[in-house]
């Protein structure tokens, strides 16, 4: 897995994730706490972290106008 995430301006970053031969690449804004939103999502889905893990999950990253899913 590879995973960078980099401030680009005041409230931008861009990311880029890959898995395996998956990747994607996404630009996150000012409109919601991008990081903390993945990161709870990860932690759904780890069995050590909660009582009821979850086999799949979904985030956004506000962009705008847009989002990416």
């Amino acid at each position: 897995m590879k995973f960078v995430y980099e401030l680009t301006g005041s409230g931008w970053a861009d990311g880029f994730i890959e898995i395996e031969s998956n990747n994607v690449r996404f630009t996150a804004s000012y409109l919601t706490d991008a990081l903390d939103d993945l990161l709870r999502c990860l932690i759904s889905i780890i069995p050590v972290c909660v009582p009821y893990p979850q086999n799949k999950t979904v985030f956004e990253f506000e962009e705008e106008p847009d989002g990416a899913l």
